[in-house]
């Protein structure tokens, strides 16, 4: 389907207004049996979380949410798109997955809706383990991963956000334990943590530049680390 032309922003001209979302919050398929698996699985089959379950089946319905947004005036959508849904095993990568957010992409286009894609918004592929953000080499290991889904993502966008509040993912994960590994007053892992991210968010923003650049032509690209 043909894009639109992005209705004017409620804001005025050269303003962009619109919704974000997070693919674990509102695809649902997560942590189920013979589903993907991000690092709340445990948490989830222990009860120390609820499940998941089907949340908003966006992945299944996008189409509902898109029009929504488009009904109340919005000209841009952020969503994001997710690891363990995309590699749900070691190397076993899911094409037919990555397929289907360039199609979301496309629904965006054609609504009007200028889409912004986050790379990481708060959870990872469980086969990584709870503290992955923890070990040196998880900034390469993420931009690894990156440079796999950047080139099919960069002709359907050029606003991304390489990780979503990393200081939230530290200060939850090792220092407050509300979230995935829930370690608790954590301080110096917690500060390798937060190195680690913002290590990350710097060689992810290199793949997005050098890569997507390359695809889409001369297609400007912004980047931004949500803090």
């Amino acid at each position: 389907m043909p894009a639109v032309p992005p209705p004017r922003s409620l804001l005025g001209e050269g303003f962009a207004i619109g919704v974000a979302t997070a693919g674990f919050q509102i695809e649902g398929g997560y942590n189920g049996h013979e589903e993907p698996a991000n690092n709340w699985y445990d948490w989830e089959a222990s009860g120390r979380a609820a499940r998941s379950g089907v949340a908003c089946d966006f992945w299944a319905h996008p189409e509902e949410a898109l029009d929504r947004a488009a009904a109340i005036g919005c000209n841009a959508f952020r969503l994001s798109v997710e690891w363990a849904r995309l590699e749900p095993e070691p190397g076993r990568f899911d094409e037919a997955a990555l397929e289907r957010y360039v199609e979301i992409l496309e629904m965006c286009a054609s609504r009007g809706l200028e889409p912004m894609v986050t790379l990481h918004h708060f959870t990872h592929p469980a086969w990584l383990g709870e503290e992955f953000w923890l070990r040196p080499g998880s900034p390469d290991r993420f931009a690894r991963h990156v440079a796999r889904v950047i080139p099919a993502l960069a002709p359907h966008c050029r606003r991304w956000v390489t990780i979503n509040e990393p200081n939230i993912v530290m200060l939850m994960g090792w220092i407050e334990g509300a979230c995935p590994p829930g370690r608790r007053v954590a301080f110096a892992d917690a500060y390798c943590v937060l190195d680690n991210l913002l290590t990350a968010h710097v060689l992810a923003a290199d793949v997005v530049s050098r890569r997507a650049t390359r695809r889409a032509g001369d297609l400007q690209h912004e980047l931004l680390v949500d803090l």
